[in-house]
């Protein structure tokens, strides 16, 4: 359960996008040293989800079998933290999740001026968005995620190029 896509907690079809989900959470596991989207249960999952990368689409909603447990039928979360507790016996740990959005991820830590890093922050938050979509239709395939310019170091030629001359 630790890095469920939303596609698994909302109860909608997965295919294998599911797996770049997972990618997405190991690689930013991998930059930030710790879980973007914090382990915990699933309601916890599902707030940190709604968060960090915005509520999956209404359709999205919909669709899944269950949804209910989470959003009431206005798709909103129906549930507060206290009355999960209550129906589930399950209390709620502290949110300790290091980033509020993935933009974040280009100041942090504070004080990153080079040029070079800032655009590298940029391209993996452009690939994280790509990868953590909560559609999974619409998540970047592997074939592009290869093609991305943070895979390619693209973006890095020119600043390699300009600090040989």
């Amino acid at each position: 359960m630790e890095d469920r896509a939303p596609e698994v907690i909302l109860g909608l079809p997965f295919t294998e996008a599911i797996d770049m989900w997972g990618l997405g959470c190991v690689l930013s596991v991998l930059f930030l040293s710790c879980h973007l989207l914090e382990i915990g249960c699933e309601y916890q999952k599902i707030m940190n989800i709604l968060d960090v990368l915005g509520q999956p689409g209404n359709h999205l909603l919909d669709a899944g079998t269950f949804t209910n447990k989470f959003f009431n039928t206005n798709q909103h979360l129906e549930v507060s933290p206290m009355e999960y507790k209550k129906t589930t016996g399950v209390e709620l740990q502290k949110s300790e999740r290091p980033l509020n959005n993935l933009d974040e991820i280009v100041t942090l830590p504070p004080g990153v001026k080079e040029c070079i890093e800032l655009e590298d922050r940029r391209a993996l938050v452009c690939l994280l968005k790509g990868i953590l979509d909560s559609h999974h239709n619409r998540r970047i395939t592997p074939e592009k995620a290869l093609k991305h310019p943070f895979i390619t170091m693209v973006h890095l030629e020119e600043e390699a190029d300009s600090s040989m001359s």
